[in-house]
């Protein structure tokens, strides 16, 4: 299952899997500019008072976070590289997803982690939804686009959960 998806989408993907015990996690670096994209949605949703986990530079660097809270399943989050137009909102299960299309540049392979996760601690499932980034360069600060299409997740969030 890989989609394109479009905002109101998005939200009501992530509303539905929260609404089965599932937690957000979140995957980025602040130093990459639209790597920060998944840490900045985190962030903004968190202030809504949805449990997340953001996890700086790595899927690996939150296990404990997440085993803590032992969710019955997972939404990944990240910046994602690739032929779509920036902005662009995909979803993808475990078995689909490309490696070569996560931006954050992780130590162990998230396939890996995920089936960690899933064989250790019993997360039943794990989705990814993925942002195109446009600017992975070193420095602070999501590109316009980006930060246009996160505000506009943020406030379909808001509108559906209030």
């Amino acid at each position: 299952m890989v989609k394109v998806l479009n905002v109101s989408e998005a939200a009501e993907l992530i509303i539905n899997y929260l609404s089965r015990g599932y937690v957000l996690a979140c995957v980025g670096t602040y130093l990459r500019r639209d790597d920060y994209l998944a840490l900045y949605l985190c962030r903004r949703l968190r202030n809504l008072g949805i449990e997340v986990v953001e996890c700086e530079y790595g899927l690996e660097n939150c296990i404990d976070a997440i085993s803590e809270l032992r969710p019955r399943g997972l939404v990944v989050i990240d910046a994602l590289v690739g032929d779509t137009p920036v902005g662009s909102i995909i979803a993808s299960g475990i078995d689909e997803l490309s490696e070569s299309l996560l931006a954050t540049t992780h130590s162990i392979p998230v396939k890996l982690v995920v089936k960690y996760l899933m064989t250790v601690y019993d997360v039943e499932d794990v989705v990814f939804i993925g942002i195109r980034a446009k600017d992975l360069g070193f420095g602070e600060g999501l590109s316009t686009e980006v930060r246009e299409v996160i505000d506009s997740l943020c406030s379909e969030l808001v509108k559906r959960l209030h």
